[in-house]
């Protein structure tokens, strides 16, 4: 059974393999298959025009089928083709191609084009070549026609120094320094074109290393001031000991050092000291034939800083002294000096007595911010909260005072415990506030004059625009506690001038009131925009007798220039006596009345531009306590050129912008149409105490 299978099997084999055979095309000469009628050789095209260096097929028939025919080119230079019939456009000319079966023959002219194109040399280098002794640099070409690179061209080069270098199969290889131009010019299946020559400079320097050591130099290096700091170890050397290679012969270079306060260099050892920080730079150089072979090295010398360890509290912007445990930790850890200072990478300013200054801190609380000081050879980060400024203490309120140098002070100032300004000598001139007498002017803001004399001062005002500067701005938080015993005789008030500020939950205690010659004010001359919140007040007032006393400026919380936008919430304010007579007219309406006077204040509510002489206030919960006056006279609120507004309970029988006159007995006010003073803008309700209030009925304390 299997010999019989294995039978059929090889009996179909030769079956099939005889089919194959008889179906064969015969090619060239032969004769067609048996059964097979040739007829005329037919070529798809008899006419092709080709771009260079593309190929196009072409396919012959007898009319039914393809005929795998014999092919030749009239040129094979111009137009190849292969036995399939593909074209292949060699050089710009025209040809024949012939397609033969048996005895037929059918045949194509070709053309051959540049299709638009040129022809473009392209070098493996740039137009300049910079190459040294010890190299050489790669200047063959090839030819770019039509988007595809052609290596059959003949490179010719032509060097305009032959001395320079030498180019062998493409390659430039130098023999000595020096410069030459090299015209590079291909010759391409000749076609002409402007764009298959090209100019090249060619730079020959020398071949140099730089070693340090025995190792390549480095561009930069960085060296630290010391070896060792805070635990930790520093690189403060450098192994220089510099040698120079020139075409592979040793040279001694010379070194210059830009600044040697930085580094130095110490030709015994080879080493390269850090001295100082700083940045520099060090040149090696030696000469070759005249030229100067140099490698420059930039050196950073830097300071190691480490953080320090503890959270520092309480520090105070304005004082600038970084405590912790009672030291100054400036002055400890830099005895050397301080040498510079940064906050987040801007620059701080420093002093030699141990304080920095221009720290950045938030204006609404305590921000935690970091501050980073350099010594000469070391450097701190410190991690600090705190603010603009921190009273723990009377001396501490020196930091808080305007200066003709800071005339500004902004942010967030907190009082830590009760401060008592008994024995503050606040100018230096060893007199205190105790002191005090008509001729009294310790105080934080004196009238002087440049010279010492008494007269105007610059303190609070920008002397060429005549305009008030910004004083404090920010919060001025009292957390309950007192400032007593604070003289505002001669003076321009607490703050001086403040704008966009808050002062809250503090006590001014025992304020001293004996103004003089000046004026007497408590809180500041120039003020926009205050809020008083939680404010206890007492004022002594002095002998009201004194015909000084009551010929000049009195009592007075803020002054009347400049003076807008002043609100009073839940405030205290208890005065030792009440005035019973009208500041004199010849004093420029001096101003008895405690909201002092409405003078050059330019904001009437209907008429902007008018003087209107109204002092902006609101008024929600302000608290006044004065004994009554011998002619039954309240407290006087504002007065200004004869003019007095005093104040009712709740001010409900006075409208606002209300015409009124004075009673001609107790001068105080009364509702009439035929008067021509006007209360103006008052907001909210006051209440006016007669008897004195205990002294337990201050504001809570926190």
């Amino acid at each position: 059974m299997k010999r019989k299978i294995l039978y059929l099997i090889c009996l179909f084999s030769m079956f099939f393999m005889t089919l194959l055979v008889s179906a064969c095309v015969n090619t060239g000469d032969n004769p067609p298959n048996p059964g097979t009628t040739a007829g005329d050789v037919i070529l798809d095209e008899t006419s092709v025009s080709i771009t260079l260096g593309e190929t196009h097929p072409l396919r012959a028939t007898d009319g039914n089928n393809t005929l795998l025919c014999k092919w030749s080119s009239s040129d094979d230079n111009i137009v190849s083709v292969d036995e399939w019939g593909l074209l292949t456009a060699n050089k710009v000319g025209s040809a024949t191609v012939t397609a033969e079966y048996g005895s037929k023959k059918a045949a194509c002219s070709v053309t051959v084009s540049l299709g638009g194109y040129l022809p473009v040399l392209e070098i493996a280098a740039g137009d300049e070549i910079q190459v040294d002794l010890a190299h050489s640099a790669d200047i063959s070409g090839k030819v770019l026609f039509n988007g595809e690179y052609y290596s059959d061209a003949e490179i010719n080069y032509d060097l305009s120094d032959n001395t320079v270098g030498k180019i062998v199969n493409g390659v430039f290889k130098p023999a000595k320094a020096g410069s030459t131009t090299v015209i590079v010019t291909a010759e391409w299946r000749d076609v002409k074109s402007d764009f298959l020559t090209r100019e090249i400079s060619i730079n020959v320097i020398h071949n140099v290393n730089f070693y340090a050591d025995g190792k390549p130099v480095p561009d930069e290096v960085e060296l630290y001031t010391i070896k060792n700091f805070n635990g930790e170890t520093y690189e403060n050397e450098w192994k220089l000991n510099p040698s120079i290679d020139v075409d592979g012969v040793e040279k001694t270079p010379e070194i210059d050092i830009e600044n040697d306060e930085i580094v130095e260099y110490d030709a015994a050892t080879g080493l390269l000291l850090a001295k100082t920080s700083g940045v520099t730079k060090i040149e090696l150089y030696c000469y070759s034939d005249e030229t100067r072979l140099s490698k420059t090295i930039d050196v950073n010398v830097i300071l190691p800083v480490a953080e320090y360890g503890d959270t520092i509290t309480g520090f105070s912007a304005l004082s600038g002294e970084i405590e912790h445990n009672g030291s100054n930790l400036l002055t400890e850890l830099f005895a050397d000096g301080i040498y510079s200072a940064e906050q987040d990478g801007r620059p701080l300013d420093v002093s030699q007595t141990g304080k920095i200054l221009g720290v950045q801190t938030d204006k609404s609380g305590i921000s935690k911010f970091s501050v980073t000081v350099y010594g000469e050879n070391y450097g701190y980060k410190f991690n600090l909260e705190g603010c603009a400024l921190v009273i723990k203490t009377a001396e501490d309120l020196l930091d808080f005072r305007l200066t003709a140098d800071r005339k500004v002070i902004e942010g967030y100032v907190v009082l830590e415990n009760d401060v008592d300004m008994s024995d503050l000598d606040i100018n230096g001139d060893g007199q205190t506030a105790t002191t005090g007498s008509i001729a009294m002017y310790d105080t934080f803001y004196p009238y002087y004059l440049p010279d010492g004399t008494h007269g105007a001062t610059d303190m609070l005002t920008n002397i060429e625009s005549s305009k008030a500067v910004a004083g404090f701005t920010g919060i001025f938080e009292g957390n309950g506690h007192e400032i007593k015993n604070f003289h505002a005789g001669n003076s321009y008030g607490f703050f001086g001038t403040i704008s966009a500020a808050t002062v809250r939950n503090v006590a001014f205690t025992d304020v001293d009131l004996y103004p003089s010659y000046s004026v007497g004010i408590v809180f500041a001359k120039y003020a926009a925009n205050v809020k008083m919140q939680n404010v206890y007040l007492s004022i002594k007032t002095g002998n009201l007798a004194d015909d000084n006393y009551v010929r000049t400026k009195n009592c007075m919380l803020f002054a009347g220039a400049d003076s807008t936008d002043k609100s009073f919430e839940n405030c205290i304010i208890e005065i030792d006596a009440t005035y019973e007579e009208d500041s004199l007219a010849g004093w420029g309406g001096a101003s008895v009345g405690i909201f002092g006077s409405a003078a050059t204040t330019d904001y009437y509510v209907d008429r902007p531009t008018y003087p209107g002489y109204m002092a902006k206030f609101s008024i929600k919960g302000l608290y006044l306590i004065a004994p009554p006056a011998a002619n039954e006279r309240v407290m006087p609120l504002i007065q200004y050129n004869g003019m007095t507004v005093y104040a009712s309970n709740d001010f409900d029988d006075f409208a606002e912008r209300s015409t009124m006159r004075l009673d001609d007995v107790t001068r105080n006010p009364v509702a009439d149409d035929s008067g021509n003073q006007k209360i103006y803008h008052w907001i909210g309700r006051m209440l006016i105490v007669t008897t004195p209030w205990p002294i337990w009925r201050r504001l809570p304390r926190k």
